[in-house]
């Protein structure tokens, strides 16, 4: 998720710098590559990418490759690593950024208002989750489109209440 926001900015920036030929291409790629802001936000967010891993049990350094991390944070937070790919669809990734952010919640075990900020803003609801000190992972169930299905329609009226 995070790499999406260094590609959002990247263009940003680029539209303001016109682009005629190759030459004209890499110079605008090393500009962005030398700056020290994009060099900062990427280790920060491996960083963040590093404490949540040790915290959920999973070896830190998987945070260190790009669409890796973001499978290992899936498969931790959701519970299949495959939903990441929905992250790079666009308009779909605002939704499940949403829905990240609920899991996250729920693998932390956040109260009421948490759970609402973490829906909210889950990129940063990483940054709590990583140096908080009373933050502890707890297994989430997996996600099943077959429990989804089963579960969508009670067997009885008696479901509702319940």
């Amino acid at each position: 998720m995070q790499y999406l926001y260094f590609i959002y900015l990247i263009k940003e920036l680029s539209s303001e710098i016109s682009i005629h030929s190759f030459s004209d291409f890499i110079n605008t790629l090393s500009i962005f590559l030398t700056s020290p802001l994009i060099w900062f936000l990427i280790l920060m967010f491996v960083g963040v990418n590093w404490q949540v891993f040790k915290k959920c049990g999973e070896k830190p350094w998987k945070a260190w490759i790009p669409f890796y991390s973001n499978y290992t944070l899936n498969k931790l937070i959701i519970g299949n690593g495959w939903f990441f790919i929905l992250s790079y669809i666009p308009f779909v990734n605002v939704i499940y950024s949403l829905y990240l952010g609920y899991r996250i919640a729920l693998a932390f075990k956040f109260k009421t208002m948490g759970t609402i900020l973490a829906i909210g803003f889950s990129s940063l609801t990483l940054f709590a989750v990583a140096f908080s000190d009373t933050s502890k992972y707890t297994a989430v169930q997996q996600f099943k489109l077959k429990d989804f299905k089963n579960n969508l329609i009670p067997k009885k009226i008696d479901d509702y209440f319940n």
